[in-house]
């Protein structure tokens, strides 16, 4: 899922959502209840230090990582160098 426009913590609101739904909705094969979970792994565009190859890494990981937590759950990934060099670059 792509959101544009959105701040990352908004993001994490917005992947806990889509988790929690898809475990509280079973779907039925032949009748019976199936219940699903989902694994969700977050991150966002870092300014215009980041490459859509970063992004894309970064979900990966995220998203591994979630998988490793046990499944079920949304994991957030940044990247603490982006995130120095945006902070380092805005601020003078």
């Amino acid at each position: 899922v792509l959101l544009a426009d959105t701040e990352f913590d908004n993001a994490l609101v917005v992947a806990e959502r889509i988790r929690s739904r898809i475990r509280e909705t079973p779907i039925r094969v032949e009748g019976a209840p199936i219940l699903i979970t989902a694994s969700i792994g977050v991150t966002a565009w870092q300014g215009e230090w980041d490459r859509i190859e970063g992004v894309m890494s970064r979900a990966d990981q995220a998203l591994d990582a979630a998988k490793d937590r046990g499944r079920d759950c949304v994991e957030p990934r940044q990247d603490p160098a982006l995130m120095v060099t945006a902070a380092t670059q805005t601020t003078g």
